[in-house]
């Protein structure tokens, strides 16, 4: 169907191009611009004066002031957002997105927070600040009687003082803060202390001024710790959060950690130090899912194992971890409901961990480890026998003379928008009587496997002598492409509207684009 702007509204015929949809109810258009990509929505404005402001309905709001703008451009973006409220009139907006990093007037952004906090029984609110560790105001007092919004979004260098009070937000789920100053340990106390049924916390440090991260809240369930900066200093973390089910530490500066005594984790994922790692290992016995890597995993060895004091943990079914296979042994006695396992470039089968605890020789073992050993340090040269023709995937490496032997394949493992190659050990194997049944089990298993895929897997990759892993990034040209495409919006010479993320109407200024 083509949308034209005829002003006649003669009746549709075949011949004529009669702008039908602009005809439709406003919710109904509304509803319509929310599910396209929220750049395609607000080219609309320029069909019609019917289409011009209908960006201010949507139930997403974005607005981004770019970085050249003079000082009166900047104003005229302020009342333009402003004016864009103002015609929504009382509908409420779901989330609200203000991205001011490069030409911030604090006075009118409190001025707009009271109106959104006020008027607009805003859901979800995101703030983006200049880096100029500027004390911003907040109107805690509304925020207090504020009962729908749910998620906070706060991010920049300026500085974050929250007063003690009992309750700052009544409704408040979600809370994420990235690279803010504080005025001191105590406003992140207080801020989680006066969110009531606080959910989820995520926070990525920088600079702060922080010494102790002290986190206390009985709702939360969710903590994400970020401190990827290497900073010298005697800092702390300490969380008291008796039902906290999942927990994720990238840390690089913290020197002490400490937890509530009873944790109900589910999952935790964990990138630390060598030397602080011990003091968390032993709150995380409850996990069933749990990852554990160090910016040193060398030094995690059994040489120093008996300094880790590895607690047992019976409900754990899958573990990720950076540690050398010279952990193996330790971790399969702590573990005993083991299921799965994943060191560094290489997978375990259930199969595998079944039949290695039933090896009561513990020669064999050994063998079977230092086997491992060789295998994944990409010694694989003259030590591999393919099972079959048919089957180019599947390799099996003795591990004696008596028969013992290991089947295993290259398979990959998706980290982090990642493809990376690791070695899958399927079983260990006495003998030949089993071979064929597990080959068939594990041909089985790859044909659900794209051609791309199978393709990723033979691929061999050398570092000298040594076969090493193969990674590839995942990176979607055609979404690129259309954020190209997004940048280069035609727009008007005084201000346009671009997009941010689905739904969304995203406000801002940028000069045209001439081809």
């Amino acid at each position: 169907m083509v949308i034209t702007t005829n002003k006649s509204h003669k009746k549709s015929s075949p011949e004529t191009n009669e702008d039908i949809i602009s005809n439709f109810p406003h919710e109904l258009l509304i509803k319509i611009l929310s599910m396209p990509p929220s750049f395609e929505a607000n080219q609309t404005r320029i069909l019609s004066n019917r289409w011009k402001n209908l960006y201010a309905f949507l139930p997403n709001l974005s607005f981004v002031i770019p970085y050249y703008l003079t000082l009166e451009q900047t104003n005229k973006f302020y009342d333009f957002v402003d004016q864009t409220l103002a015609i929504r009139g009382d509908v409420p907006i779901q989330s609200f997105y203000l991205n001011c990093e490069y030409k911030c007037d604090y006075d009118r952004v409190y001025d707009l927070l009271c109106t959104l906090v006020g008027h607009f029984r805003l859901q979800q609110l995101v703030l983006i600040f200049p880096n100029d560790r500027f004390k911003v105001r907040f109107c805690w007092d509304l925020f207090r009687t504020c009962d729908t919004l749910v998620e906070l979004t706060l991010d920049g260098y300026f500085v974050l003082d929250v007063p003690e009070y009992e309750v700052l937000f009544p409704c408040l789920k979600k809370i994420s803060l990235v690279s803010l100053m504080y005025s001191g340990d105590h406003s992140l106390t207080n801020l989680v202390s006066g969110c009531p049924v606080l959910d989820e916390l995520s926070v990525e440090r920088n600079f702060d001024r922080m010494v102790t991260f002290k986190v206390s809240s009985v709702s939360l369930k969710t903590l994400r710790i970020t401190f990827t900066k290497f900073i010298f200093g005697d800092y702390k973390v300490a969380v008291d959060a008796p039902n906290l089910e999942y927990l994720y530490v990238y840390d690089n500066m913290t020197n002490h950690y400490s937890f509530t005594n009873s944790l109900s984790l589910i999952e935790a994922d964990i990138h630390h130090d060598a030397e602080t790692i011990p003091e968390i290992i032993p709150f995380l016995s409850s996990a069933k899912t749990l990852k554990l890597t160090c910016h040193a995993s060398w030094d995690l060895d059994l040489e120093n194992v008996h300094g880790l004091n590895l607690p047992m943990f019976p409900n754990l079914v899958r573990l990720v971890t950076g540690w050398g296979l010279n952990m193996l042994p330790v971790l399969l006695n702590n573990i005993p409901n083991l299921e799965h396992i994943t060191f560094l470039y290489v997978i375990f089968n259930d199969s595998f961990l079944k039949s290695i605890r039933d090896i009561e020789n513990l020669e064999y073992k050994k063998e079977v480890h230092s086997l491992l050993m060789r295998l994944s340090s990409g010694q694989r040269v003259h030590r591999v026998d393919k099972v079959s023709h048919d089957s180019v995937l599947v390799k099996q490496s003795q591990v004696n003379s008596k028969g013992l032997s290991l089947v295993w394949a290259i398979d990959i493992e998706k980290v982090n928008k990642q493809s990376m190659q690791v070695i899958h050990v399927w079983d260990i194997l006495q003998g030949t009587a089993n071979l064929q049944q597990l080959t068939r089990r594990i041909n089985k298993f790859y044909k659900r496997y794209s051609d791309k895929e199978l393709n990723y897997c033979k691929v061999k990759h050398y570092d000298g002598n040594l076969e090493v892993p193969k990674i590839w990034s995942k990176v979607d040209e055609q979404e690129n492409l259309s954020n190209l495409m997004a940048s280069m919006s035609l727009v008007k010479e005084a201000g346009s509207i671009a997009s941010s993320s689905s739904g969304a109407a995203q406000a801002i200024w940028r000069p045209k684009v001439k081809f």
